[in-house]
C-alpha cells in the first residue's frame, strides 16, 4: 500500500487578493473602512471565509481519497 503524501500548503495570495478587493470595492461604493469597529468586523468576516474555505477543501480532499479507496470515512 502506498503512503499518502502530505498536502502542500496553499498560497495565501487568493485570500490577500480577496481582502484587498473587498477594501477597493467598499471604497468605490463609499463605504471605506476607517473605524476600528469596521476593521474588526471585516476581520471576522474574513476569518469566517477562511474557515469556510478550509472546511470545503478538507471535505473535497477526503471525498476524493474515499472515492479512490485510499481512505475510509
Amino acid at each position: 500500500m502506498r503512503a499518502i503524501s502530505p498536502a502542500k500548503p496553499e498560497s495565501p495570495a487568493p485570500l490577500v487578493g480577496l481582502r484587498i478587493g473587498t477594501h477597493v470595492l467598499l471604497g468605490a461604493l463609499g463605504f471605506a473602512l476607517v473605524s476600528a469597529l469596521g476593521h474588526v468586523l471585516m476581520a471576522l468576516v474574513m476569518a469566517g471565509v477562511t474557515v469556510g474555505l478550509l472546511v470545503y477543501v478538507r471535505r473535497t480532499a477526503l471525498a476524493a481519497l474515499v472515492t479512490a479507496g485510499k481512505a475510509t470515512a
